[in-house]
């Protein structure tokens, strides 16, 4: 039992650090820069960067009606996203600080199993087998995960659409591939440690 717990606690650490560096503005900014290249928005650079901020507030904080740049309905949708993306902060902020502590205590408490690292990282790459399947049938688990997330339906725009042409598909695809490469380098840096301070111990 220890060991599970104390595998749970080491993943719930990598799943926060992935996503931490993942929503992170630089790490955004630059997978949307880099869709852009592909897929560039029918907009000028003012209308991009002031546009993306507001989003950015919207789905951090919420907001009501619509603006200068959204429709009521996209706005609706960041509201939802808003809603997600901070209950699935709090419970894997909860989760990897509760088990942080858990590991300290084991670690203080000489409890601590070294193959826990190499547990994790086996769960953490099965995590990466899932998200590279994500990634092979994206046009099935984009609005797979949509109608999950958002049942009630307002996550579907037209191509003109500032949120679609602000974050385009290829936008999505993107930090699922950063994710998935963020999940990997976690796993296999369980891997590295678990080799280096328990196997040869």
């Amino acid at each position: 039992m220890k060991r599970l717990l104390q595998t749970l606690s080491l993943c719930a650490i990598g799943f926060w650090w992935v996503w931490f560096v993942i929503w992170l503005l630089p790490t955004t900014q630059f997978i949307q820069s880099l869709a852009y290249r592909f897929s560039p928005p029918r907009l000028t650079e003012s209308v991009v960067e002031s546009a993306t901020v507001r989003a950015y507030e919207y789905s951090t904080h919420g907001g009501n009606g619509s603006d200068v740049f959204f429709t009521s309905s996209e706005v609706s949708h960041l509201n939802d996203v808003s809603r997600i993306f901070t209950a699935g902060r709090v419970v894997i902020s909860v989760l990897a600080i509760t088990g942080f502590l858990y590991l300290i205590g084991s670690i203080l408490s000489d409890t601590f199993d070294g193959l826990s690292y190499r547990q994790s990282a086996k769960i953490l790459i099965g995590t990466v087998v899932v998200l590279v399947l994500g990634l092979v049938f994206f046009q099935t688990f984009f609005p797979l995960f949509h109608k999950v997330f958002f049942p009630q339906g307002n996550w579907a725009f037209p191509e003109n659409s500032m949120l679609i042409q602000l974050f385009p598909e290829l936008f999505w695809q993107l930090m699922l591939g950063a994710a998935t490469v963020l999940t990997l380098l976690m796993s296999l840096l369980y891997l590295m440690i678990a080799q280096t301070l328990y196997d040869h111990a």
